[in-house]
């Protein structure tokens, strides 16, 4: 019983240390004119005009990924969504849910989502976005964990 014990407790250890570690976002600095953060972790649908979608980050395990590994598939991620006008201004910032979806409404136009990435990882790419009338745009957002 004692060795039962003891082998479970050392694999517990070895899982919990082979974890994904994601270093954590330093919060963004606010402009004065920002618009206040908006939590819009899943939300029902509503009509309207907007954006909506997910965040994802990955490799969520080292090495050569299989195909067939979904245990090893890119994950949902709790990330700040800043939105920026084509002149820069900010118009919203949005957090994702912790299953990684969003959705917010925006008038119709083009929009810039730069990322919030850490130092150096999580990262993600600088995304712009059409936003239609009537529409809600379509968008995942990936960051890379830095696992490889």
């Amino acid at each position: 019983m004692k060795l039962t014990l003891t082998c479970l407790f050392t694999l517990i250890l070895l899982l919990t240390a082979c974890a994904p570690q994601v270093a954590p976002e330093e919060p963004p600095v606010s402009s004065p004119d920002a618009t206040p953060m908006l939590n819009t972790a899943p939300t029902t649908p509503a009509s309207g005009t907007g954006i909506q979608g997910k965040v994802l980050i990955g490799p969520a395990c080292p090495g050569p990924a299989r195909v067939d590994d979904t245990a090893c598939a890119d994950k949902p991620y709790q990330a700040e969504i800043l939105v920026l006008d084509m002149k820069g201004k900010e118009i919203a910032r949005v957090t994702s849910g912790v299953d990684g979806t969003f959705r917010f409404d925006l008038a119709p136009g083009t929009y810039v989502l730069p990322p919030f990435s850490g130092n150096p990882y999580p990262t993600a790419g600088e995304q712009q976005v059409d936003v239609l009338q009537d529409e809600y745009t379509d968008v995942q957002i990936d960051y890379d964990s830095g696992m490889r």
